[in-house]
């Protein structure tokens, strides 16, 4: 073979190296922007079931607690109100009694009153009679000192269920005070949640820039490689052409190696154009 020939099947050889390289970079660069999109929507739907667990969770912690707060509250209730219906019968009792004892008291009363009179008209039987009256005034004296202590014991029952009233008052009180501590524990919690949620939102952008960036560089590095050897390798041609005899074959390869420079560097700015751009978008990012 001739220098003309080898020159010409080597700058051919030289060019569908290049073509096949440029097209396995686009299918690597498409592959890879395919994968990322999966995993982008793969962690998104992650995320989401992590939340909706931990959102199930809370709301399922926080009825069970209500629940059991509001067990106690009615089993104490239902405690105060059988002991108030135990004193309410007593009282009850009490008030019969007094009852009776009044209808015999005014039934004594009565047999006093025809006694006054019988002795008002048997003189012969005073002091008999006198003696009874006094006794009968004996029996009343008793009578009303029973009815003073069961008062007394009245009155006593009256302050304890006024103080049992103020105990439950109090005790609702603070059940009231407990609701509004647990609504406010609430709205703090969830608007804890929410920042969190959004400090995780920004976390992953930027981890996904960073991956995006990451993944550029490497493949712009890669491509800057292959454009130096392609650039190396042309210069190399610039000292094959002084031995070209041929002037038409030295000028269509000066003029060929010369496109290839500036091809080579047109990609060579294109690529720190991306880099630069990577950067000044992680460290916006980065700085929001």
């Amino acid at each position: 073979m001739t220098s003309n020939s080898l020159i010409n099947h080597y700058a051919t050889k030289k060019r569908a190296n290049a073509a096949d390289a440029k097209l396995v970079m686009i299918d690597l660069i498409s592959a890879n922007h395919e994968l990322a999109v999966q995993n982008s929507e793969k962690e998104e739907a992650a995320a989401e079931l992590v939340a909706a667990y931990q959102k199930l969770a809370v709301q399922s912690s926080e009825k069970k607690e209500r629940a059991e707060a509001l067990a106690i509250a009615y089993r104490k209730l239902a405690v105060q109100s059988s002991e108030k219906k135990e004193r309410a019968e007593a009282l009850a009792i009490a008030y019969r009694k007094l009852a009776v004892q009044s209808s015999e008291k005014a039934a004594r009363s009565d047999e006093l009153v025809i006694e006054n009179h019988e002795l008002a008209f048997q003189n012969s039987e005073k002091e008999a009679h006198s003696t009874e009256l006094f006794r009968a005034n004996v029996e009343l004296f008793f009578q009303n000192c029973e009815k003073d202590k069961q008062a007394i014991a009245f009155m006593k029952v009256q302050e304890e269920l006024f103080i049992l009233n103020e105990e439950l008052r109090t005790t609702n009180e603070y059940l009231h005070l407990k609701n509004l501590e647990t609504e406010q524990r609430t709205i703090e919690l969830t608007q804890s949640y929410r920042e969190n949620t959004a400090l995780n939102e920004q976390v992953y952008q930027m981890q996904k820039l960073e991956s995006i960036g990451q993944l550029i560089t490497g493949i712009t590095n890669d491509f800057n490689n292959i454009l130096t050897s392609m650039l190396g390798f042309n210069e190399m041609n610039h000292d094959v052409i002084d031995d070209v005899t041929d002037e038409r074959l030295k000028v269509e390869l000066e003029n060929h190696t010369q496109q290839i420079d500036i091809a080579g560097k047109r990609a060579a700015t294109l690529i720190s154009q991306i880099l630069n751009n990577c950067r000044q978008r992680y460290n916006e990012n980065w700085m929001v």
